[in-house]
């Protein structure tokens, strides 16, 4: 592949974070959640709906952090009890399901954060259904693909697309949009373990890549609220031991193996990810999906 055409694609990706942090800034569910609800039970019921659809799932496979596999706390799911209790889910044991009234709720809150998103930017109708059409076929094309093996973040998406199933090119490329995303996850997960890395070691290692002034307490406070101090100490230790970073005082550093090593993850994650992708315009996409994200900063 040209290395303009690998440019465009990389360029792609980046800005999917950015797209996803910014298309729904300004907007929560507050006004629509009925009181005591608050934002983290209404993200935790989502978590919940797009684990496993209308399964139920169990509070140890919640647990497992397979959605985020860098963790090793989850404060969020604290707040079961109190959707159970209001009637957003269902619990049979130590497993949980959506209720009538909990799909509800995140149909309401899907479909209004999907048109809060599609009000904040202008594209033309052809464009917007041509960006929408090519990202579709692409996302299509990686859970066809033979790698990665494992595609559960993937295999999420159709889970919570059912709250807008609507065919609306601007609801088609937010969904697109996401998927692309969850793709990307689960090339580097299988990446990462394929490298015999675990997600605290890959988050940490990840951060002193690229901090080069990193300290223990810096990795705590980059991982709090994900990661106890005492694993922050632990997975270090265990990075050290592996010799792809060393410590000389309060300071990290990664060495040239584990520099080796996560370059070689991410060169590993391009080469899943973009394998099934088509012969595509890249830098038309780059373009339009760029004056899209601009138009969020606004």
């Amino acid at each position: 592949m040209l290395d303009r055409e690998m440019t465009h694609r990389r360029a792609i990706v980046d800005l999917l974070p950015k797209y996803a942090h910014k298309r729904r800034a300004g907007w929560t569910p507050a006004a629509m959640l009925p009181e005591p609800l608050t934002l983290e039970d209404y993200l935790l019921l989502r978590r919940v709906a797009i684990e496993r659809g209308d399964e139920p799932v169990s509070l140890r496979e919640l647990r497992t952090h397979a959605r985020d596999p860098y963790r090793t706390i989850d404060p969020l799911l604290n707040g079961l009890p109190q959707l159970v209790h209001h009637g957003y889910l269902d619990q049979t044991a130590d497993a949980y399901v959506l209720t009538s009234m909990g799909r509800d709720l995140l149909t309401q809150g899907e479909r209004a954060a999907n048109d809060y998103a599609e009000d904040r930017y202008t594209l033309s109708s052809d464009d917007l259904e041509r960006l929408a059409t090519t990202l579709t076929d692409i996302t299509r094309r990686q859970h066809e693909a033979p790698e990665p093996a494992v595609k559960a973040h993937q295999d999420r998406v159709p889970h919570l697309r059912r709250f807008d199933p609507r065919q609306t090119p601007p609801v088609q490329l937010e969904y697109a949009i996401y998927a692309l995303q969850r793709a990307r996850d689960d090339a580097y997960i299988a990446a990462w373990r394929s490298a015999g890395l675990t997600g605290p070691m890959i988050e940490l290692l990840s951060r002193v890549w690229t901090d080069t002034t990193a300290t223990v307490d810096h990795l705590a406070e980059h991982a709090r609220g994900r990661m106890l101090a005492a694993d922050v100490t632990g997975t270090v230790e265990k990075l050290q031991h592996a010799r792809y970073v060393s410590v000389s005082g309060t300071t990290i550093t990664i060495t040239r193996t584990g520099r080796d090593v996560r370059g070689g993850i991410e060169g590993e994650t391009d080469r899943v990810y973009f394998a099934p992708w088509p012969a595509i315009d890249a830098g038309w996409i780059h373009d339009r999906f760029a004056n899209i994200t601009m138009q969020l900063n606004r």
